[in-house]
């Protein structure tokens, strides 16, 4: 008993050492967690809390190059940005010019430090201040050709630079540039316009006005002709504006002009392909076919176009262009205007020359306009007769020509028009029942109605443009010779007589006395 009391005793002893032992480690756990957290709050400190921070990471931020650092969101950056702008226009008092590239990329990173709003902008402040531009005012004017723009510095290089686009087209120096003051008194804008040199009553035609950059013109009795440049005004609006800009801003004259002169695309060409049509290429390009042979010397609208062929489409303009007025004098032939006598015994697409006209001569003024150097446009003013032209006249019909239908309801076709066993078959055959109705294709009258030969019982039809139907191998005529009918009129029932291989129709049309296909005359 004792051995056993002792060796009992033992065993608690131990047990109360390894519980101890126990106790021991993870009160040295708990302390070694607590040691590394605090730790990880000394060294690796988060500067600001903000609620904008978004989940999986942070955004680092680099500006003009320079990485200045990371923050919790991308909107925060732009903040900053806008925070150290401000300053800096603050500071130099007067607008200043920065173009930054701020890049926010977003790091995956759990942990690192973080800039707050303020220390951000800080930092941006120090880059921006190497990249500032400083607003000079200085005075200028803006000129305005529609979507374009350019600056310069006064009214006197505006004059020059319109005096340089000018002189293309000015090469006596006849006209002057003026720059006009808006009707509007409340406005500042200027306009621009070309004017002759020594405008005065009398001289060649005179320009009474011009209207949205139509020339008109007054002639009379009184008027002098003298040829030459009448008015030069701009296809394009023209506006001034007076403005204050960086002299970084402003251009030089030469620049402006090489700017407003240059041609803003290149020719195009087409190549010719198997069926085109020149209205059918100016129509693809937005042009008429008028327009399409000015493009192309020796092209004309009745000429001859090969596949392979290349015609100009297009032509280069600059962003100025300008519209010249030319009065000329020459002599040219012309053609009357073609008289024509209506015939109501006539169709309409029967015509007969009474008199053949002839060619006349006449001395005339005539106002032309260029475009860029283009011919666009040619209005005679006066015209003197030296020869008189005698006019064409021409007898026409005014009534509406007979049409025709098909004779017959349904059917299948069973012999076509042309060559045939040997022979030529001179119309048309469907297959139909026997005692279908057969009507009049066209409005005329009869001038056969009963046996003819290898059709068997047979109706022709004269009409009054002089042709004739024919219906064959009827199985009974519904009218007789001399009778009148109108179009879709029933004239016979179908059959199977005559020389015939079975019940059909045979419809003929003929012109002349002359069988054709009548297939295409049918409506």
């Amino acid at each position: 008993m004792v051995v056993y009391v002792c060796v009992i005793g033992d065993l608690e002893d131990d047990m109360d050492s390894f519980t101890r032992y126990s106790r021991k480690i993870r009160m040295t756990l708990i302390k070694a967690v607590t040691f590394i957290c605090f730790i990880c709050l000394i060294y690796i400190p988060k500067e600001t809390t903000s609620d904008n921070v978004e989940e999986g990471g942070y955004f680092m931020v680099t500006l003009n190059g320079q990485v200045l650092g990371a923050m919790n969101s991308e909107a925060e950056a732009n903040e900053a940005l806008i925070v150290a702008r401000g300053r800096i226009s603050a500071e130099a008092g007067e607008i200043v010019y920065m173009n930054p590239n701020l890049i926010v990329s977003k790091e995956q990173q759990s942990f690192g430090k973080r800039l707050s709003v303020d220390e951000m902008a800080e930092e941006m402040y120090d880059v921006l201040q190497g990249s500032q531009l400083v607003f000079n005012k200085q005075d200028a004017f803006t000129v305005r050709i529609n979507d374009y723009t350019v600056t310069l510095k006064s009214k006197d290089e505006i004059a020059r630079l319109i005096e340089g686009v000018k002189e293309k087209y000015d090469v006596d120096n006849e006209f002057q540039v003026r720059i006009t003051g808006n009707a509007d008194a409340a406005s500042s804008d200027f306009g621009v316009e070309i004017v002759k040199a020594d405008v005065g009553s009398s001289g060649a035609s005179k320009v009474v006005n011009v209207v949205n950059g139509d020339v008109v013109i007054e002639a009379n009795a009184d008027t002098i002709f003298e040829d030459g440049t009448l008015a030069m005004v701009f296809s394009e609006t023209i506006s001034v504006t007076p403005t204050s800009v960086n002299s970084s801003q402003i251009s030089d004259v030469q620049t402006a002009l090489e700017e407003i002169t240059k041609e803003t695309e290149e020719k195009t060409i087409y190549v010719v392909e198997p069926g085109d049509t020149l209205s059918q290429i100016a129509s693809k390009y937005g042009l008429t076919t008028a327009t399409l042979c000015e493009l192309n010397e020796g092209l004309s609208a009745d000429g001859i176009i090969g596949v392979g062929d290349r015609i100009v489409v297009t032509v280069p303009t600059p962003e100025l262009s300008v519209k010249v007025f030319e009065e000329m004098t020459y002599e040219e032939s012309y053609d009357a205007e073609v008289q024509y006598i209506d015939d109501d015994t006539m169709y309409q697409n029967q015509s007969v020359v009474v008199q053949a006209g002839s060619e006349g001569y006449r001395e005339v003024v005539a106002v032309v306009q260029y475009e860029n150097n283009a011919e666009v446009s040619r209005d005679i003013i006066k015209e003197v007769l030296l020869v008189e032209s005698v006019p064409k006249i021409v007898r026409r019909g005014t009534m509406t020509p007979p049409t025709y239908i098909k004779p017959i309801a349904g059917g299948y076709l069973t012999s076509a028009f042309g060559a045939r066993w040997g022979t030529n078959h001179n119309g048309v055959d469907w297959g139909v029942p026997i005692g279908t109705s057969v009507r009049a294709s066209s409005a005329g009258v009869v001038i056969r109605a009963g046996w003819f030969s290898g059709y068997g019982i047979c109706v022709d039809i004269q009409h009054p443009n002089g042709t004739m139907t024919r219906y064959g191998h009827l199985s009974r005529a519904l009218v007789s010779v001399g009778q009148t009918v109108s179009q879709n009129q029933e004239v016979a029932r179908s059959g199977n007589t005559g020389q015939s291989t079975g019940p059909h129709l045979h419809f003929e049309i003929r012109i002349g006395g002359t069988p054709v296909n009548p297939l295409p005359y049918l409506q």
